[in-house]
């Protein structure tokens, strides 16, 4: 009789003490297998003759009964009461079945009996790599570089709201950052254009898209290949472009038949150096927590491209190019309107005061689009500090909003977008009779 696993129903070995495939205890009663259990059969007989044969086809022939045994040959013989009182039932500490013998495997299975509960685990201590020690060296660290950040923005007026703006304003400013030394440039640039009848602000916007194209290509390209830009290099490239501007604007106007110009006032900043361009009435101005200029020191200018006659009485040598510090305190106007009433305070012939009422306020010596072939264009330079606030302007914003009210805006408010809505409001409040443009931009060393 073949014998099988009483727990798994695997066939066994009589010499087995341990089921092969789930490690039940063998040395109790086994459980035979049924399927495998040898069946009666019924005896063979040897057919003499076909009388033999009709008598094991008849039905009166008896035949042997076919057996499979009772199911109490199955069942294993009972343990006796006082073996059974030795067996203790434990649980299996992995499929956590109840076992009622003292089997040392789960019947359920086949785990290894464990009486005294899991193996507490020895916690072992994540292996630490060894931490260097660092020394500090004043100057190491964190790498310090300038950052800027801008805020720019646009209104029509009070009087000519409802019409275009001819205004355009464009910002750019990036960050790099080669062999652990991070550096900033930035460029920006207002227009204030000229000309109504859908003209102006065609003149003042494609004034933008060359002079931007030329800086871009020549400038902010160069930068970020590592090149070292030079005053003496942005200040060139910036005349060039303005200049460049002005001969497509005077095209445009002889290609249409029209007469539409602009102002313009930009500047490009490289980490602490500032380059200033101005061609017209439009403004830059440098605010400062401290100031350091005099009335004795001139706004620095570097070699226009060209100068004529009519236009050289305005760079006199000498001639302050500014409001003394003593009287606009902590804001500076870094250019120099290039206009007729300034022209008049340089001589002497009207105080700051009458600008902003002279009827002749509003005539400009240059403008790009002009009929002139050659024109001026104003080239500054400034070497920033951290916190230093720059703003370019349109007309619309300083014949509005006189300079001590500019620098205590620029002194009190905080937040940048703020600061230009600010400007904007209170030149509308203040009458708003042409287009506004501001942008501010903040250099900060950290």
């Amino acid at each position: 009789m073949a014998l099988t696993c009483p727990t798994c129903k695997r066939d066994v070995n009589e010499d087995d003490a341990y089921c092969a495939n789930c490690g039940q205890s063998l040395t109790g009663p086994r459980a035979p297998n049924l399927m495998l259990r040898e069946m009666p059969v019924a005896p063979t007989h040897q057919l003499e003759s076909p009388e033999q044969l009709a008598e094991l086809e008849s039905p009166d022939t008896p035949s042997e009964p076919l057996t499979l045994g009772s199911f109490a040959d199955l069942i294993p013989p009972p343990i006796s009461q006082a073996k059974a009182e030795l067996l203790e039932s434990w649980v299996c500490v992995q499929c956590k079945t109840e076992n009622q013998n003292a089997g040392e495997y789960c019947e359920s299975c086949g785990a290894l009996r464990v009486t005294t509960g899991l193996p507490e685990i020895e916690q072992i201590e994540p292996l630490l790599y060894p931490q260097p020690t660092i020394k500090m060296v004043e100057g190491s660290g964190v790498r310090l570089g300038w950052r800027l950040h801008s805020a720019s923005n646009t209104n029509e007026g009070i009087s000519r709201r409802g019409n275009a703006d001819e205004d355009s304003v464009f910002t750019l400013e990036t960050r790099r950052m080669y062999e652990a030394r991070p550096e900033s440039f930035g460029f920006y640039m207002v227009a204030d254009g000229m000309g109504g009848q859908a003209a102006g602000e065609v003149a003042s916007k494609s004034a933008i898209k060359t002079v931007s194209s030329i800086v871009i290509t020549e400038l902010l390209l160069p930068w970020l290949d590592g090149q070292t830009m030079s005053k003496e290099k942005i200040g060139e490239v910036l005349q060039r472009s303005m200049i460049e501007a002005h001969m497509f604007i005077r095209q445009y106007n002889a290609d249409h038949n029209c007469d539409s110009g602009t102002t313009a006032t930009l500047c490009c900043v490289v980490d602490d150096l500032v380059v200033v361009a101005n061609v017209g009435d439009s403004r830059t101005y440098l605010w400062r927590l401290k100031p350091e200029t005099t009335a004795d020191a001139p706004t620095q200018r570097l070699s226009p491209v060209s100068t004529s006659a009519k236009t050289q009485k305005l760079t006199k040598p000498g001639s302050p190019s500014f409001t003394p510090a003593s009287e606009l305190m902590h804001l500076e106007r870094v250019s120099r309107d290039q206009s007729l009433v300034e022209d008049l305070v340089q001589q002497g012939l009207l105080t700051r005061d009458e600008v902003y009422t002279d009827p002749r306020r509003n005539v400009v010596l240059h403008a790009l689009g002009s009929p002139e072939e050659i024109i001026v264009v104003d080239v500054y330079d400034r070497t920033l500090y951290t916190g230093d606030k720059l703003l370019l302007c349109s007309d619309g914003l300083w014949e509005m909003v006189r300079d001590p009210a500019i620098e205590k805006i620029l002194g009190n408010e905080k937040d940048l977008p703020q600061t230009v809505e600010h400007l904007i409001q209170t030149a509308c409040q203040n009458g708003g009779q042409d287009n506004v443009s501001v942008i501010i931009v903040e250099a900060i060393y950290s």
